[in-house]
């Protein structure tokens, strides 16, 4: 489910989202200034009225509410399956930081959105790049811990 849900962002980021305006939603960058924000919020208020894209983007904000806790649940139920003790611990702390700065970054560039270009503050970018930068940095990490137990549960 967490696969399909993750590709159905995918295609409406970039298949719709940045065919009609040129650049990639600020989710799926690794970091992002002031003025990148600015121009991608600018973008989508200048589509007339109720758009393709905006109701695109009212589909992409719900998709990524659920995915980030559809994955950390999947990989907790995983860790479950194949470890016990601390070493559970290691990989699900990665999972719910992940999931935690995704739906924080969720709620920043929701509230990005809803401002408008004009009301947006250089503060209001920061601390949502911020967490986006942490999500990209957890799920590395989510990664890096997966395969660890992985490999330790293989014979060698």
């Amino acid at each position: 489910m967490a696969a399909a849900l993750y590709l159905a962002l995918l295609w409406i980021s970039f298949a719709h989202v940045m065919s009609e305006t040129g650049s990639p939603v600020l989710d799926v960058r690794f970091y992002y200034s002031f003025e990148q924000a600015y121009d991608f919020i600018k973008t989508v208020e200048q589509q007339p009225g109720q758009t393709a894209l905006g109701i695109l983007l009212v589909e992409l904000r719900l998709l990524d509410t659920f995915f980030p806790v559809i994955l950390m649940l999947a990989g907790l139920a995983w860790t479950r399956v194949w470890e016990t003790g601390p070493k559970r611990l290691y990989a699900a702390l990665p999972l719910i930081a992940y999931a935690v700065s995704d739906l924080l970054e969720n709620a920043q560039v929701g509230l990005l959105l809803s401002s408008g270009s004009e009301q947006i503050t250089a503060q209001m970018v920061q601390r949502a790049s911020t967490y986006t930068t942490a999500k990209w940095a957890f799920v590395v990490l989510s990664v890096l811990a997966l395969i660890w137990l992985f490999r330790r549960r293989t014979p060698t």
